[in-house]
């Protein structure tokens, strides 16, 4: 079950909507990857909310949301390394960005559901060993 996955772009399975636009409100689930003197830090939207200029919103698309945060934080090490220019990454990189994806919704549920309370607060993934391929 934990085995069933494949390496894949992020843009198979998200939309990378860019800098947030002043006062937009983005939906819950969306994904803040921050770009400006940036370390690789990321933020789960749990409610709509206005988003910093400093991120780039990633709206994820058939998978589910928190999953692919999760699955964004695991790659993210290996990203910084390839495409971090100085203190910034640039956000037509992210394209670039490959995940691990499950390919069944209840291992993604069941992943998810591992690394969230009972109040919806995330877990770090990095006490999930599964996770390295």
């Amino acid at each position: 079950m934990l085995r069933n996955y494949k390496k894949i772009k992020i843009t198979e399975v998200a939309d990378i909507l860019g800098r947030p636009k002043k006062e937009q409100i983005y939906p819950s689930g969306c994904i803040c990857l921050q770009v400006s003197a940036s370390k690789g830090e990321l933020l789960y939207l749990d409610t709509s909310q206005q988003v910093d200029a400093k991120y780039v919103v990633i709206k994820p698309r058939n998978v589910i949301p928190f999953y692919l945060y999760l699955m964004i934080e695991k790659a993210m090490p290996e990203f910084l390394y390839k495409y971090r220019q100085g203190l910034n990454i640039s956000a037509h990189d992210i394209k670039h960005m490959e995940i691990l994806c499950h390919t069944d919704v209840e291992t993604q549920a069941l992943i998810s559901m591992m690394f969230q309370s009972k109040h919806g607060t995330s877990l770090s993934a990095q006490h999930g060993r599964f996770f390295n391929a």
